[in-house]
């Protein structure tokens, strides 16, 4: 289920609805950044986001912007950053674990708590 987009009137009747079935819209705002922006960062994927009328042109040009930054080449560059994360992680998570456990991140090594 992707992020879908409607357009209601106050009570709440649906004058218009864009569907996202793929996935799309989700997988391209997790490769943007979004720091800098008013509204594009608030959307929750998982939940209900609601822009109202004064807030429209704001998200229209961030999407517009968003929309020029999607080049063929930056977003080649996403995935390969994507993929480099995805297969460092369970690497470095295990290192991060260890450590805390060996260097007694939380007070005691391991050896030490084994000892005691």
């Amino acid at each position: 289920m992707g992020i879908d987009a409607r357009i209601e009137t106050e009570l709440g009747e649906v004058l218009a609805k864009l569907g996202d079935a793929h996935n799309r819209m989700f997988w391209l705002l997790s490769l943007a950044r979004l720091d800098s922006t008013f509204c594009l960062r608030f959307i929750d994927p998982y939940g209900n986001t609601i822009f109202h009328r004064l807030q429209i042109p704001i998200l229209q040009t961030e999407l517009s912007t968003l929309s020029a930054w999607m080049t063929e080449s930056n977003l080649q560059q996403s995935k390969r950053a994507y993929r480099e994360k995805a297969q460092a992680w369970p690497t470095q998570a295990f290192e991060e674990a260890r450590s805390a456990v060996d260097i007694g991140k939380w007070g005691t090594s391991a050896k030490e708590t084994r000892e005691q």
